[in-house]
């Protein structure tokens, strides 16, 4: 044969051998393993401390079955809004302070408006409010009760002082604090009802009071707060049982501020 035509022979050969060779490595790699993204239902698992087979996170964020809760990892279930704490004394005293609710507005505020918040802030907030509702209480250094009823005067101070936007909402149950979750994961702090004592989440035996959800890490089942009722309520991650416990003796009461 002639050598040039040979050549030409072979280079066809080698040409077509390249070109076929990916899809006979294709042909020999297993099936790739069904994927799903997860449910509040799985994640919850988690929380409670259940020994439900929980999917763990791959690299590109979908899930793999088989592993347990302890081991999830997953790219952006930690979520934490940028939000300064400021505690809610001084003014006044931790014996007989009832800024919560201004402090909380105070910090949303400050978030939004890219500013760093002070206690002079809960101070001319209690002046506002005394003037707008004509109750000297206010005036006190320690400030005055705020509620979303009766005289709504944490609402009020919402809308008319600081200028910003609420909706008041009800959880009737655990499973509820995933709503809570999506509210910051859109951007927006969420004042909280609680029950503290001690500067601590309690169920039974403190006092009402406000707080503000700021972030969450569903890695270890935790939702983030900025506390305004201790000196170290600054990011406190508190677990979803935690919480919920002392949630629930307000009502579960949640008000997204934007």
């Amino acid at each position: 044969m002639n050598p040039k035509k040979l050549l030409y022979l072979l280079a066809v050969l080698f040409a077509a051998f390249v070109i076929t060779l990916p899809s006979l490595a294709l042909a020999d790699d297993p099936a790739p393993p069904v994927v799903k993204h997860t449910t509040w239902g799985q994640i919850k698992a988690l929380y409670r401390g259940s020994s439900e087979q929980v999917p763990e996170a791959s690299q590109n964020g979908l899930l793999k079955p088989g592993v347990q809760p302890s081991a999830i990892v997953y790219p952006g279930w930690y979520k934490e809004l940028p939000v300064q704490w400021l505690p809610q004394v001084p003014p006044g005293d931790w014996t007989n302070t009832r800024n919560c609710g201004q402090a909380s507005a105070l910090m949303i505020n400050a978030y939004f408006n890219w500013y760093c918040p002070s206690s002079s802030g809960i101070t001319n907030a209690n002046r506002w409010l005394a003037s707008r509702f004509g109750d000297p209480r206010y005036n006190d250094p320690n400030g005055w009760y705020t509620n979303f009823s009766g005289r709504n005067e944490l609402g009020t101070l919402i809308v008319e002082y600081f200028r910003k936007a609420y909706f008041v909402r009800y959880g009737s149950s655990f499973d509820d604090i995933s709503k809570i979750l999506a509210e910051i994961q859109n951007g927006k702090p969420v004042i909280v009802g609680v029950m503290i004592y001690g500067g601590r989440l309690v169920s039974s035996g403190g006092r009402a009071h406000w707080a503000l959800a700021v972030g969450y890490d569903q890695g270890t089942g935790e939702l983030i707060l900025n506390d305004p009722g201790t000196n170290s309520g600054n990011k406190i991650h508190y677990k979803f049982a935690t919480f919920d416990a002392s949630w629930r003796t307000q009502g579960r009461i949640f008000v997204p501020v934007w």
